[in-house]
């Protein structure tokens, strides 16, 4: 289900409903990588290391730089 035109978006054309979804595409591997470093810290503070999850953080946290890369890498190619 599509979600509703902010009264912003509704006169956008294309090109700016691209910015958008660019700026939502970047923003969601950033928000992984953010969180897993917020998550670590925390555990950390409380003594809680355990390098099973450490590695575990650490792989999720690649996984969204590898996606972030290869969005930038697709930008990068445009034109």
């Amino acid at each position: 289900m599509d979600e509703p035109k902010l009264p912003v978006e509704r006169g956008m054309g294309p090109r700016e409903q691209g910015w958008i979804d660019l700026a939502h595409d970047l923003r969601n591997p950033l928000a992984v990588v953010v969180g897993r470093v917020q998550l670590m810290r925390r555990r950390l503070r409380r003594g809680e290391v355990e390098v099973a999850r450490i590695e575990s953080d650490l792989e999720s946290i690649e996984s969204s730089l590898a996606r972030l890369k290869a969005l930038i890498d697709r930008i990068d190619n445009i034109g």
